[in-house]
Order: structure tokens, then C-alpha cells, then sequence
């Protein structure tokens, strides 16, 4: 009925597309709080997952290309949020692969949480830097190979 009241074509589009960004968010959430196991990379799940971050990134493209909108930045989600998207999702497709693939082990999206990479950071910081708050490039990744190889008992090869 709301829909039917708005005047216009641009109010029309303005509402498909909220419903839209509700539907992808909605998609979002309902990854991450399903307690079903993932086993295997043609999951319908990941795929959903998929189509909404490429929804997020085709949103960010067309506005970014739009040189009618005056403020750009005005039109999307903040940067802060736009890269969180990114890190989450291929963040959390390279965990299900190596899990999958490698480990040979199936992930619960609802037990994910950002512990288990604060974890690891902290556990690298610990072992391998002490006190240092500014490690290098080199003596990161050194230390974080190492780190994963502890956490994952992953030798050395």
C-alpha cells in the first residue's frame, strides 16, 4: 500500500531500492547466524552470499561512475563499512575454502566471529614481537607464517 501511495517514478525507485539493500543485508545476517554446517563450496548459502556483496560492489560502482551525484560519498555506505564488506567476504570465503579444501572440515557460519582473528593476532604479536607495536613488514609475515602453521599444525614444506 506504501507503495502504491508514493507519486512518481523516483519515489517508486527510491523504495525498490531500500528493499533491495534490506534483501542483501537480510542475506548477510541470515549467513551468519545459521547454524547449519557449510561442506562443501556449492553450498546455495555461499552463493546467496556472493550475489549479495556483488550487489554491495555493483551499488559502489554505479554511484562512483555517476557524475551527476554531487556527493558521491553521500550516497553510499561509509568507507569504514565498505571495506569491512570486502574484508568479511573474502575473508570468509578464503577460511570456508581452506577449511574445505585443505583441512578437510566443514564451518558453522554462526560460530564465526572476529575472537579467533584477534586471537591469532595477538598470539602472533605474543610469540614473535613482544612488546613491539611496529613490526615490520618481513618480521610480520615471518611471525604469522609461523603463528599458522601453530594454530593449523601446518609443516613446514
Amino acid at each position: 500500500m506504501y507503495r502504491k501511495s508514493l507519486s512518481g517514478e523516483a519515489g517508486q525507485q527510491a523504495l525498490s531500492a531500500v528493499i533491495q539493500f534490506l534483501e542483501h543485508s537480510s542475506t548477510l545476517v541470515e549467513f551468519f547466524t545459521d547454524q547449519r554446517p557449510v561442506k562443501d563450496m556449492s553450498d546455495e548459502r555461499i552463493m546467496k552470499l556472493s550475489i549479495a556483496y556483488n550487489w554491495y560492489k555493483s551499488w559502489e560502482k554505479q554511484v562512483c561512475q555517476n557524475d551527476t551525484i554531487s556527493r558521491r560519498y553521500k550516497s553510499l555506505l561509509t568507507m569504514e563499512t565498505r571495506e569491512d564488506l570486502d574484508f568479511m567476504y573474502h575473508g570468509i570465503m578464503s577460511l570456508i575454502t581452506f577449511c574445505i579444501e585443505v583441512l578437510k572440515t566443514e564451518v558453522v557460519p554462526a560460530r564465526l566471529n572476529s575472537d579467533i582473528i584477534e586471537n591469532i593476532f595477538c598470539q602472533q604479536r605474543s610469540l614473535y614481537h613482544g612488546p613491539t607495536t611496529h613490526p615490520t613488514y618481513n618480521s610480520y609475515r615471518t611471525g604469522i607464517n609461523c603463528c599458522f602453521r601453530t594454530v593449523f599444525s601446518i609443516q613446514k614444506e
